[in-house]
């Protein structure tokens, strides 16, 4: 196993290249006992040329200096022996999270099987929890989603999850490939093989009981077939306070043909009619195909922004109508006038509460009730949070790069310095 030395975001892999850095202290020792003064008797001639000679230099800087090259020959064996130790930078720790989707639909909240208090979100949940914690993944590495909820990271998804939605959950697209792959939990396996995503689900026996109603009347699957059950549990509407006169008429007619009571409380009605807070503001027309409509409208920075737009401005910078599932919400306070075919304004408001009436608590789905299977596991996968920085070309071979260019530069001032030595030696043979 190589040595790695880390200092900050540098790693070396071979820490004794730094041995080659005593190199340049050697050959600076060396090269400056060389120039120790040297004892010469006093009666030579040589050392009567070299007074002459001295006696002609300035007094200042007298002292030798070591030639340039010696100095390029350290600096390249300083980096030589940094290329050596073979640098290079550490990428950034990389930070691997856990993403689960939570499925939320109706059967998800069926038992497991028959007498048992447990419901397939929370077998399936506690297993995905359980391989977690035996895995040792760390609680801010966990992340949950489900439709129509944010993310949340955290040890387990939050409680409220563990409830039936009031309002339908749309499925969220789960494709191989996804980065971060978002593993799965859920009730029953895929019929198509989702590679590279985890799953946990429950599985769980088929759950007889009420899908819907018709004509008042609730209809029942036995486990094999459908019949007419008890009358049907009514239904509850709510209209806020403020809502127009002209809607409230058409909600009150609309209620009535159904069958759908009224309720005070809007936590108790399964569609709520309600005019967003917000100030009065210009008068704006909303458009559809066969009528046209002319209401006060409220001020922009208040339109209506939640849910579907069903109703534009002429203008289409204003949203007058919005819905969902439970709610019909306004952006306007007063209908001043309506034009047009008055028979499709009453169908399109019928069937624009119809779409979003909720259903009663209890009513699920038939294709929500059948068999989930048995439960079935695969390993989730995690994500990769931050990028990886690659070199892409590594630092040790700049290095001897330069170490190699500093050489060059060390010879050729060496070769200059002797040039340089020679002229002198000349000059001084000339003068004697």
């Amino acid at each position: 196993m190589a040595i790695s030395l880390i200092i900050s975001e540098l790693s070396v892999a071979r820490p004794w290249g730094f041995l080659l850095w005593l190199l340049p202290v050697i050959l600076l020792v060396f090269l400056r006992r060389r120039q120790a003064p040297v004892t010469r008797a006093t009666g030579t001639l040589q050392i009567w040329r070299e007074i002459a000679e001295q006696s002609e230099r300035p007094t200042r800087g007298r002292a030798r200096r070591l030639p340039p090259g010696v100095w390029w020959l350290v600096l390249a064996t300083l980096v030589g022996g940094l290329s050596v130790a073979g640098p290079r930078f550490e990428s950034p720790p990389v930070e691997r999270s856990w993403h689960f989707d939570v499925d939320r639909s109706p059967s998800m909240f069926l038992p497991v099987a028959p007498g048992d208090d447990a419901t397939r979100y929370e077998v399936a949940v506690r297993a995905a929890i359980d391989w977690l914690d035996e895995a040792g993944v760390p609680v801010d590495a966990r992340v949950w989603r489900t439709a129509g909820e944010g993310l949340f990271r955290g040890t387990e998804p939050p409680i409220a999850w563990s409830r039936l939605p009031v309002a339908a959950c749309p499925e969220l697209a789960l494709l191989p490939g996804m980065d971060p792959p978002w593993n799965r939990i859920t009730d029953r396996a895929p019929e198509d093989s989702l590679a590279g995503i985890g799953l946990f689900a429950s599985g769980g026996v088929a759950v007889p009981g009420v899908i819907g109603e018709y004509a008042g009347r609730s209809l029942v699957w036995d486990g094999s077939h459908i019949v007419e059950g008890e009358a049907a549990p009514r239904r509850s509407l709510h209209v806020g306070a403020g809502v127009p006169e002209k809607i409230s008429e058409l909600a009150s007619i609309w209620a009535e043909e159904r069958g759908v009571a009224r309720a005070d409380d809007p936590r108790e009605a399964q569609l709520v009619i309600a005019v967003q807070a917000g100030s009065p503001a210009g008068v704006e027309r909303g458009v559809r195909s066969a009528w046209e409509i002319e209401v006060r409208a409220q001020d922009s920075s208040n339109a209506v922004v939640e849910g579907e737009a069903w109703l534009w401005s002429a203008k289409g910078d204003r949203v007058l109508v919005s819905h969902g599932p439970g709610r019909v919400d306004l952006g306007f306070l007063e209908v001043m006038n309506v034009a047009g075919d008055p028979a499709s304004f009453a169908v399109d408001w019928s069937e624009l509460f119809d779409g979003s009436l909720l259903a009663a608590a209890d009513f699920v789905p038939l294709a929500e009730r059948h068999s989930a299977g048995s439960n079935f596991m695969v390993p989730p996968r995690a994500g990769i949070v931050g990028s990886i920085q690659v070199e892409s070309t590594p630092l040790a071979a700049w290095l001897a790069l330069l170490s190699t260019l500093l050489a060059g530069l060390a010879f050729s001032a060496r070769l200059t310095h002797g040039r340089e030595l020679g002229q002198q030696n000349l000059r001084r043979g000339v003068r004697i």
